[in-house]
């Protein structure tokens, strides 16, 4: 618990990000390293984000979408926004959007930590800070943690909302769920 009230833990898909505060976490996950390695996972990732376009009318640019020897982790991405967390928390949302626009609408290669670097200072993110940040064994192992905590609580599919109360998590959704029905799903975990 958070302040002592109910939060919830929001795994936010393949570019995630982690922030406490009062009203919640957000953890970071990812997605197997060696997924853009095997032809029928792109198919199967890119099927996924068509679906998620489909439903949500959320922007992707489908045309070279990830390449053939490209390697989707999302470690670097994750592990950014654990950094940018803890540099400056008012920009973790900003952030998370940017690099979301730059790996789905600009196909930026966000494993790199370079453009992860362009992307920070592009939100005044001191780029020494931002290094120091992203390269300390602290962060890396939060980020590791994140992972872990995530496969405990049996998430496969992005966004998860996990929430949590009186020391019990509850897993809430995983995946895209509509707004009323993730209403519904929270009012309902509230008031057990």
């Amino acid at each position: 618990m958070v302040c002592g009230r109910p939060h919830v833990l929001m795994v936010l898909g393949v570019r995630a990000c982690h922030r406490t505060n009062q009203n919640g976490i957000l953890a970071a996950s990812s997605y197997p390293a060696a997924a853009g390695r095997a032809p029928a996972k792109r198919t199967e990732i890119l099927h996924h984000w068509q679906s998620v376009q489909a439903t949500t009318g959320q922007p992707f640019n489908f045309e070279n979408a990830l390449p053939e020897n490209f390697i989707y982790d999302t470690e670097p991405a994750s592990r950014a926004l654990i950094s940018v967390a803890l540099i400056e928390p008012s920009q973790v949302f900003p952030f998370f959007s940017a690099v979301q626009r730059a790996f789905y609408l600009e196909q930026v290669d966000v494993t790199q930590p370079d453009n992860l670097e362009k992307l920070a200072a592009g939100l005044h993110i001191p780029a020494a800070s931002f290094i120091e940040t992203f390269e300390s064994g602290q962060v890396k192992q939060q980020t590791l943690g994140h992972f872990r905590r995530a496969a405990e609580w049996g998430i496969t599919g992005f966004p998860a909302l996990v929430a949590e109360k009186s020391a019990r998590q509850r897993l809430i959704t995983m995946g895209y769920c509509p707004y009323d029905a993730l209403q519904q799903r929270l009012d309902a975990w509230l008031s057990s």
